[in-house]
């Protein structure tokens, strides 16, 4: 299966934003980067961060020192400290907003699919099931994908991969191309 590729909106001309120009002036296009990589963090980590992870990710990256990805992190997000545990997380409205639209797009898009094809939760009964050698066939396939850097394939892997070809195309296929 591929992995899912993950994206998020932006504004176009979030480079003339009054805040990211005055984080270029303090640190240069690094800072830039620093922003960005922490946008990235907190879409991942839906829309928060604490001052933990922040130093984490600066770390990761080689940020040294990571002070100043934290006075990036100050500069650009919302905070705010928990007297009790002494933890500050970080946010940002216009992600956590982005990512609950992102969610009901999706919501509505997979709606509309099941509306479409209907695989709704009450016709999911009614439908075929999906035969054992189907799942076989394809699983082989995959296989085979995987091992693709060898040339040969075994005798083993292309017997299963036949048998099942003949449990799909049924056994009068192989009838048909003795003749």
């Amino acid at each position: 299966m591929a992995l899912k590729k993950l994206y998020f909106p932006h504004e176009f001309d979030a480079s003339s934003n009054p805040t990211l120009i005055d984080v270029n002036r303090n640190f240069g296009m690094s800072g830039i980067g620093m922003y960005w990589i922490l946008i990235e963090n907190l879409y991942q980590s839906n829309g928060e961060l604490t001052d933990k992870e922040i130093a984490a990710i600066a770390w990761n990256y080689h940020i040294n020192p990571i002070s100043e990805m934290m006075a990036v992190a100050n500069l650009v997000l919302k905070h705010e400290t928990d007297e009790k545990t002494n933890v500050t997380v970080y946010y940002s409205n216009g992600v956590k907003k982005r990512i609950v639209e992102r969610e009901e797009k999706s919501n509505a898009a997979r709606k509309g699919a099941y509306a479409k094809w209907g695989k709704d939760k009450k016709s999911k009964a009614e439908q075929k099931p999906v035969p054992e050698w189907y799942n076989e066939y394809f699983k082989n396939l995959q296989e085979r994908e995987k091992n693709k850097k060898t040339k040969e394939l075994s005798k083993e892997e292309c017997k299963k991969t036949f048998d099942s070809a003949d449990r799909l195309f049924g056994e009068e296929s192989k009838g048909e191309k003795d003749e």
